[in-house]
């Protein structure tokens, strides 16, 4: 009887680690996805800068920043108490401000495509659910860089809310950047500035949509 007992409690906590583990694995794992389709796409355009204008690989890689990215996420932590005073339409105009900011940045870094590959170095589960995907740009004949996505969950899947990029975050440089500009005119400056600096590093205007 003791040793049924003993088997049965056995099961059970084998059982208990089990269920507690796949939660973690299934995080890490659909977080591990949400950069591969990234980066996949991101790459695709990449091998076409040479022949594609900004404009059209803006339209190419808006899809793909918009659903890897917790953009509201983002603007909101990089723009701190002013986000908490801003009115619904003065939040809007920030989220698609920074978003047009962020996809025309990817297509200006991201030119002269010349074999570069991305590559997921490892996948960690941190505190308050988060996920770390640590990668690297491989290069050739050069070193590699690093860079890490920092993922949340949300309702339809784990999003970046965050860029490690030569062991810098992307949302506390921009944060940074942000507070001079929202001390001196608030969100409306901020956005203002946010469409400008996207026409320039597009060299011309933003494609209808974006």
């Amino acid at each position: 009887m003791l040793r049924c007992f003993k088997l049965i409690a056995a099961s059970l906590l084998g059982l208990a680690l089990l269920l507690t583990a796949q939660p973690g694995t299934a995080a890490t794992g659909a977080a591990e996805d949400v950069v591969a389709a990234f980066h996949e796409r991101l790459i695709e355009v990449w091998r076409q800068s040479d022949t594609l204008t900004p404009q059209q690989r803006y339209q190419r890689l808006e899809p793909a920043v918009r659903a890897a990215f917790d953009l509201e996420s983002m603007i909101r932590v990089a723009t701190g108490p002013a986000w908490a005073g801003a009115d619904e339409r003065q939040r809007a105009d920030l989220q698609e401000a920074f978003t047009r900011f962020t996809v025309a940045n990817y297509v200006d870094r991201f030119t002269g495509y010349s074999g570069q590959r991305f590559e997921t170095v490892a996948v960690k589960a941190g505190p308050r659910d988060l996920v770390t995907v640590e990668a690297r740009i491989v290069r050739p004949r050069h070193d590699s860089v690093p860079l890490s996505y920092v993922l949340s969950p949300g309702r339809n899947g784990p999003q970046v809310v965050d860029v490690i990029f030569k062991g810098v975050s992307e949302v506390a440089v921009r944060r940074s950047d942000y507070r001079s500009l929202l001390r001196q005119g608030g969100p409306a400056l901020l956005s203002r500035r946010l469409n400008e600096q996207a026409r320039t590093l597009l060299g011309g205007e933003i494609p209808a949509g974006g």
